[in-house]
């Protein structure tokens, strides 16, 4: 018996996926870019808000009585927060209450977990500052 291998390929009667139009997919391309480009900017700002937090609950960093007594900084874990509809991993600061044995959580970071709708009209608002000609 002989074995036989079909070169070439005869069609099934699939069709190709229907694409966008090139406007559209050019759109769409930019707007990916500039999330891109924006989300390490958006990071920095939450990292600034997370230690702005963290300063007046535990004191600034390294100094002895700063803060509310009995609190102190206690390292660090990894978490996220939603950027742009987009969920983004970020490390978290951490403050425990050494009096109560707990930690203290950080409203800043709580509310950035939640996903919002507000985050697209920032966004809209920031790519019609950017672009020219109001695209």
């Amino acid at each position: 018996m002989r074995n036989m291998v079909r070169v070439g390929s005869k069609s099934k009667g699939h069709e190709a996926p229907a694409t966008a139009p090139e406007g559209q997919a050019a759109e769409l391309d930019s707007r990916v870019e500039l999330i891109q480009a924006l989300i390490p900017l958006g990071l920095e700002a939450v990292n600034e808000l997370l230690q702005q937090e963290v300063t007046a609950l535990a004191g600034v960093r390294y100094q002895r009585g700063g803060g509310v007594p009995g609190r102190a900084r206690w390292g660090r874990q990894a978490g996220s927060v939603y950027l742009a509809d987009q969920k983004v991993g970020v490390t978290v600061p951490r403050v425990r209450d050494l009096r109560r044995g707990q930690e203290v959580p950080l409203n800043t970071y709580q509310q950035l977990r939640q996903p919002r709708r507000a985050d697209e009209a920032a966004l809209r608002k920031i790519l019609k500052g950017l672009s020219c000609r109001d695209y």
